[in-house]
């Protein structure tokens, strides 16, 4: 009986062992979190929402809290409707890629994403996302509240008018800067025939 109690010690205590690691890297992944994300987001005060990473990440875990796979125990769509149109999904396809890019350089993935991914490796959704206090905090308000309430529906109005305005904007940036890069190159074919002339 002893010798059975102490492998049971043992093995939790291996299984402890084991563990911390990946809490101080869970705990290093949500370091950073905007308390009052969930109210902003009811008033749609975006201009102090943060636009770094870890800003964006606040944003995602806001979205994944939004479920309707068969494990959730409130299915709730972040776009409203139960069946969204292609172009609905290819707009929050753009944003999600937007919010997965580095806030700094655009260029995708950062590595707040990617630490996330490590983490999620394998597992269902919402995966890792369950431990981010902004996704707790919203399935707790879609689970309190129920997804038809005004505060849950406003928040998520709220949510998907500002990824059309990210989407639109990077979109915009994107062709200006493929404009400017085409002005470039024929300027400088031009310069070139100038100079041969």
């Amino acid at each position: 009986m002893q010798r059975t109690m102490f492998r049971l010690l043992v093995l939790v205590c291996s299984f402890l062992y084991l563990a911390l690691p990946l809490q101080a890297q869970i705990t290093r992944a949500f370091s950073r979190y905007d308390r009052d994300l969930i109210d902003k987001l009811y008033r749609g005060d975006f201009a102090h929402i943060s636009d770094d990473n870890w800003g964006r990440m606040d944003l995602e875990a806001v979205l994944v809290a939004f479920r309707t796979d068969k494990e959730a125990a409130t299915e709730c769509s972040i776009m409203g409707v139960e069946e969204p149109s292609a172009a609905q999904m290819t707009t929050v396809v753009a944003y999600i890629k937007y919010l997965n890019s580095n806030s700094t350089t655009g260029k995708f993935p950062s590595a707040e994403f990617m630490t996330l991914s490590v983490l999620s490796a394998g597992t269902d959704l919402p995966g890792v996302w369950a431990l981010h206090p902004n996704w707790l905090a919203m399935a707790h308000e879609i689970e309190d509240s129920g997804c038809k309430s005004a505060r849950v529906q406003k928040i998520r109005t709220s949510v998907s008018n500002q990824w059309s305005v990210e989407v639109s904007a990077t979109l915009v940036s994107r062709r200006s800067r493929e404009a400017s890069m085409r002005n470039v190159g024929s300027s400088a074919s031009r310069s070139a025939s100038l100079v041969s002339s």
